[in-house]
C-alpha cells in the first residue's frame, strides 16, 4: 500500500486577522458577556456563534460557478483520506480565507469531511480567540 502524499498547502500562523475581528463582533453582538468566569454554557455560546459565522460563509449550492483555483483545489484535495482532506481544508481557512476554503470543502461533496470540517474549525478559532486573548476564557 503506498502512502499518499500530504497536501501541499502551507500552514500559516492562523486565522486572517478581519475573520477573528468579524467573528469578535458577532460575540459581543450576542447575549454572551465576555467578562464572565470560564463555564461550560458560555463555552458552548461562543462555539455557537462561531459556527453561525462559518455556516455564513458558506456559498450557494451551484459550484459550477467556482473559480478554477478553487476547483482545481478541490481536486487535488479529493484524493487524500478523509482525515488529511480535514487537514488541508483547515489550511486554506488560514492560508487563502474561510470563504474559499468552505467553497473547496462543500465542492469535495463529502457530508462527513464537511461536518468534521466545520467541528475542527469551530474548535480552532475557539482555540485562536482565546490565544490572542480576543475572549478571556
Amino acid at each position: 500500500m503506498t502512502e499518499q502524499p500530504t497536501p501541499k498547502i502551507s500552514i500559516e500562523t492562523g486565522p486572517k486577522e478581519e475573520e477573528l475581528a468579524e467573528i469578535k463582533e458577532k460575540i459581543e453582538g450576542s447575549a454572551i458577556n465576555l467578562e464572565e468566569e470560564k463555564t461550560p454554557e458560555k463555552e458552548q455560546a461562543i462555539k455557537e456563534q462561531i459556527k453561525q459565522y462559518v455556516k455564513s460563509a458558506q456559498p450557494a449550492d451551484d459550484t459550477s460557478q467556482m473559480p478554477l483555483s478553487q476547483r482545481d483545489d478541490a481536486r487535488e484535495i479529493k484524493k487524500f483520506p478523509e482525515k488529511q482532506q480535514i487537514n488541508a481544508l483547515i489550511s486554506l481557512v488560514f492560508e487563502k480565507g474561510l470563504k474559499q476554503a468552505v467553497s473547496v470543502a462543500k465542492s469535495i461533496d463529502n457530508l462527513a469531511v464537511l461536518d468534521e470540517f466545520h467541528d475542527v474549525l469551530i474548535d480552532r478559532y475557539f482555540d485562536e480567540l482565546i490565544k490572542r486573548k480576543i475572549i478571556k476564557f
